[in-house]
């Protein structure tokens, strides 16, 4: 079994959640936008208005993202973070889309652990 499926499976996560993550992580290393898009961040109008600031000022499209008010500095250092990794790790997703936190996604995840050990 999957964590995503274990998360399904005890409703701490709809498949809806899951397939939203999975594509968002499949979007990694795409443009700084469209990441944060993808992940929920931004809306296309957002996106938009910063892209023509952005050609505009020739600032970064994280500072003008703050400076509109759209993202927080957490949220652009997360996404410049993921972005250089090249992928975004599911639980990073689920807590940044979902009501999850990172609390729950441990404890979640230790249970998962825990319970594919013992049907080995």
């Amino acid at each position: 079994m999957k964590f995503g499926e274990y998360l399904v499976m005890t409703k701490m996560a709809t498949e809806e959640d899951i397939q939203l993550a999975l594509e968002t992580q499949r979007q990694a290393g795409r443009p700084f936008g469209k990441c944060a898009r993808n992940i929920g961040f931004l809306n296309k109008k957002q996106n938009i208005r910063i892209l023509l600031e952005q050609l505009r000022t020739q600032q970064r499209y994280g500072e003008i993202a703050v400076k509109l008010g759209y993202l927080t500095e957490e949220q652009v250092d997360l996404l410049l973070t993921d972005q250089r990794k090249g992928s975004f790790p599911l639980g990073k997703i689920l807590i940044a889309q979902t009501d999850l936190t990172r609390k729950d996604l441990a404890m979640a995840l230790k249970n998962f652990v825990l319970e594919d050990w013992k049907n080995k």
